[in-house]
């Protein structure tokens, strides 16, 4: 698996770089995100009312989902120590990151689905049983509380920017925006779990979360690493072209 480092190292550069992108918008919606500032009946009125902003940043979490099945592999092979040290508990985050990157993929798409093709008909028909089955279904999820989506890939991010520090395969200041982008995903996982809003304001702590996770760690994590990707794979291309001596 892997023979083509060429390939490999190409492809997860670029969808390392399309995960900045989609990072900043994540970021940025969640506050923008009326939805964000009601609970209770009055969020599925304004999601059914007003899904636009909330459909793009599933949009995007999807794609994050998706592009980081590429993107995990191919940093954790790179930054792993030659001697296997601290493999085991690498190994174990990534399939965590795994789980949590599907999960999220296949979460964001049924939001999308389900809002489309369900709630928003709900609320405009008027149906009070409709709209329940609806609001039950999007409430739940293959990880509704996202111990997986932001817990095991927070987990990822940092043990990966801890074994990047110890081996210095990546820059140190790379390496710690993992640790950091890390603790942003379980702040958010926190703050969802709590359902905690910022005294005195209409803004969920959850989205604050996102926004420093999202909007500043995560594209300046990924751009940079995007960048380093895409350089292994040309130096990786250049000594694949290299010629060889023919023996005497």
């Amino acid at each position: 698996m892997f023979e083509n480092n060429k390939s490999t190292y190409w492809w997860s550069g670029l969808a390392s770089i399309l995960m900045s992108v989609c990072f900043v918008w994540i970021g940025i919606a969640l506050m923008l995100d009326p939805v964000e500032r009601y609970r209770g009946e009055a969020f599925w009125e304004t999601a059914a009312r007003e899904p636009t902003i909330q459909l793009s940043w599933r949009v995007a979490f999807f794609i994050v989902g998706i592009m980081a099945l590429a993107v995990v592999p191919v940093v954790s092979r790179h930054i792993r120590s030659s001697q296997g040290e601290g493999d085991g508990l690498l190994h174990w985050t990534i399939l965590l990151a795994y789980i949590g990157s599907a999960s999220l993929a296949i979460d964001s798409m049924r939001g999308i689905y389900l809002t489309l093709g369900h709630l928003i008909p709900a609320y405009e028909s008027g149906d009070r049983s409709y709209q329940l089955a609806v609001q039950l279904a999007l409430s739940g999820g293959t990880d509704s509380q996202g111990f997986f989506q932001y817990g095991g890939v927070g987990l990822w991010y940092m043990i990966t920017g801890f074994v990047a520090l110890r081996t210095e395969k990546l820059p140190k200041l790379l390496s710690t925006f993992f640790i950091l982008g890390g603790i942003g995903y379980f702040f958010t996982l926190i703050f969802g779990l709590t359902d905690t809003f910022i005294p005195g304001t209409e803004i969920a702590a959850q989205a604050l979360a996102a926004l420093f996770a999202g909007a500043i760690i995560g594209p300046a994590m990924h751009i940079w690493l995007g960048i380093i990707l895409l350089r292994l794979a040309r130096e990786d291309g250049v000594r694949t072209l290299k010629p060889v001596k023919a023996g005497r």
